[in-house]
């Protein structure tokens, strides 16, 4: 199936799809098909299902399977991710992922229940059966925090219940 150029051209950011329909009165415009993206320097937005953008309130609604790729390169994959913008460029301010999440780094898979990137603090907060694997190290705990400035990733639980760790030697 032939990919269709872009239909909307925003400061920065573009929106491709197969299948478009756009509300000139809410101002929402809803991507369908088999891939639909939003796109610009520092992000690119994936569904294989749906995205819905509302270009009033500059919320993005994604579901299918998502995918988000951010600069560094990390891929946070999910069934529903929601992206705030900022209302000048387009630029992605937040964004947020529920449901089988899967963020995947050069070094590191997360996986996790629900995830919150933030663009300002560049931190993505882990919610829910986490669980860290790099290299042969394997932790997991109930919540988590992964600073993509410098690339290191913290892990919590509540006090009746621990964080535990899988520590291998590396075979070289």
């Amino acid at each position: 199936m032939k990919f269709a150029t872009d239909l909307a051209e925003y400061p920065h950011c573009s929106l491709k799809s197969n299948f478009a329909r756009y509300n000139f009165k809410d101002k929402i415009i809803i991507l369908k098909g088999n891939t639909q993206s939003i796109e610009a320097k520092s992000f690119k937005l994936q569904s294989k299902k749906i995205i819905s953008f509302d270009d009033i309130k500059k919320i993005a609604t994604s579901e299918g399977d998502v995918k988000l790729v951010l600069s560094g390169p990390i891929s946070i994959f999910s069934k529903r991710i929601n992206a705030k913008f900022d209302k000048i460029n387009n630029n992605l301010i937040s964004a947020s992922a529920q449901g089988n999440v899967k963020i995947e780094t050069k070094s590191e898979t997360i996986t996790c229940i629900s995830a919150k990137y933030n663009n300002k603090t560049n931190l993505i907060s882990l919610e829910g059966n986490v669980i860290i694997k790099r290299d042969k190290i394997i932790l997991t705990g109930e919540k988590g925090y992964m600073n993509l400035n410098t690339r290191k990733s913290k892990i919590e639980s509540s006090k009746s219940k621990r964080v535990k760790g899988v520590f291998s030697p590396i075979q070289k």
